[in-house]
């Protein structure tokens, strides 16, 4: 029988100023390709809700990775003026850019730092001091950290942006392209976010408060996924019933995912989990972090 450790971080509701502020290392240190996932087909589609017009949705998105910390990812295809951007940034085994914009200044080319806002969301596992609270003080073995934007002329046309990361750990990253999302003070209305070690390769997530028409997002990152049948593949962490995953990063035996769901209720999301097969239980080691965040509808 499993024993499976969870604890909950504080949410954080409406930011009209921005806040301040796995695998063991590889000696394979070169710059992994930028992928980018534009649509999703096959079973990670087949259960999702229907699109009203008007909605905040994923349209696009890009991946990249690096197990030496030095990661390139372009802006998602299709990206227009006023798009909503979202960077999420994930580390393992060293620091994460924390307490915002300033510190990714002279880590970021093209530097556009400024345009930058965030974090909106972030979430450490401190594994080393047996603290698996979401915002643990150590913020080293594995972190999750969210920025946002709104898309500017100089986003149109698919610019890549390379991040250089303090240290040379395994770093990777997802970009997210939602129209319709938010404001450009306020895009998200709510975000919660949780660790767990539950030896599975799947991932459950917090329960938010949402609004109809508002747009769930669920952003999850993995590492250790040692075991039976070894690294993690693209048929771990399948989409939770009604979600659509958005994109899918691997690299060793760690990853990130997106996942992504139109609410059209007010209320709470419950609490939706990602899943893999049932062979997979048997991971020897693992860390989880799971963050729920609700993308506002432009205009609420």
């Amino acid at each position: 029988m499993l024993t499976k450790k969870i604890f909950v971080a504080s949410m954080l509701v409406g930011f009209a100023a921005a806040i301040p502020g796995c695998v063991a290392p590889s000696d394979d240190h070169e710059v992994d390709e930028v992928d980018e996932v534009d649509e999703v087909s096959g079973d990670d589609a087949e259960s999702a809700l229907p699109l009203v017009a008007g909605d905040p949705y994923v349209a696009s998105t890009t991946t990249g990775k690096a197990q030496n910390g030095t990661v390139s990812i372009s802006i998602p295809s299709g990206t227009a003026s006023g798009n909503l951007l979202l960077l999420i940034l994930h580390r393992t085994d060293d620091v994460n850019f924390w307490d915002g914009p300033s510190q990714l200044a002279g880590r970021m080319t093209p530097d556009d730092v400024d345009d930058w806002n965030g974090p909106v969301a972030k979430c450490s596992f401190d594994n080393s001091a047996d603290d698996f609270d979401c915002a643990g003080s150590n913020k080293n073995d594995l972190n999750q950290v969210v920025y946002w934007k709104k898309a500017t002329a100089a986003d149109v046309g698919g610019k890549v942006t390379t991040i250089n990361f303090p240290g040379s750990s395994p770093a990777w990253a997802i970009m997210a392209r939602i129209p319709n999302g938010g404001s450009s003070s306020n895009p998200v209305r709510a975000w919660l976010g949780q660790t767990s070690c539950d030896k599975i390769r799947g991932t459950r997530f917090p329960s938010v408060n949402g609004n109809s028409g508002d747009l769930l997002l669920l952003s999850s990152s993995f590492d250790d996924g040692s075991g039976s049948p070894g690294y993690i593949t693209s048929s771990n962490f399948t989409a939770p019933s009604g979600f659509v995953r958005n994109a899918v990063v691997i690299d060793k035996d760690e990853a990130g995912f997106l996942y992504s769901k139109a609410l059209t209720a007010t209320g709470v999301t419950g609490t939706p989990a990602s899943v893999g097969p049932e062979s997979d239980s048997s991971v020897s080691t693992c860390k989880d972090i799971a963050v729920s965040i609700v993308i506002r509808k432009t205009g609420t």
